[in-house]
């Protein structure tokens, strides 16, 4: 007999742009979300509120060739937005202090969510503005 491993179940999410052209699904345990600010500078202005996945828990259901890539600075992010809508589903990235290779979600843009879930979910802070990945959030925060 074998015995199974305390291994939280794991919803599947779906998500998509704001035109439909991108849709992706990500694996997830929804209760246990805590959902991500950084004070970078693309966050800051394009307000991010996200959530990371392994790159094995997501998939891209439609839309490849309608994705266009967005990196700078370091280079270790791809932010990935839709050419027709122009709205920014996920990014990727591969940055050790935060484990290496993952996904981020902008959890606006998972169709699953409710608006009660979103503001449940608690939300930590990034200084990403100095790559200071690992330490505590940021000075200032209010305004992200």
């Amino acid at each position: 007999m074998e015995i199974e491993a305390n291994v939280p179940k794991k919803d599947v999410v779906k998500g998509s742009c704001h035109c439909g052209s991108v849709k992706y699904q990500v694996e997830v345990d929804v209760k246990s979300i805590t959902a991500y600010r950084c004070n970078c500078s693309i966050c800051t202005k394009k307000r991010y509120t996200e959530f990371y996945a392994k790159p094995s828990e997501f998939t891209l259901i439609q839309g490849d060739d309608n994705l266009s890539s967005y990196t700078f600075g370091s280079h270790v992010t791809q932010h990935k937005f839709c050419k027709t809508c122009g709205v920014a589903p996920f990014l990727t990235g591969n940055i050790p202090e935060l484990g290496g290779e993952f996904v981020g979600i902008s959890i606006n843009c998972i169709d699953d969510f409710t608006p009660e879930q979103m503001d449940s979910m608690p939300i930590h802070y990034f200084n990403g503005a100095t790559n200071d990945w690992a330490g505590g959030p940021p000075k200032y925060s209010k305004y992200l």
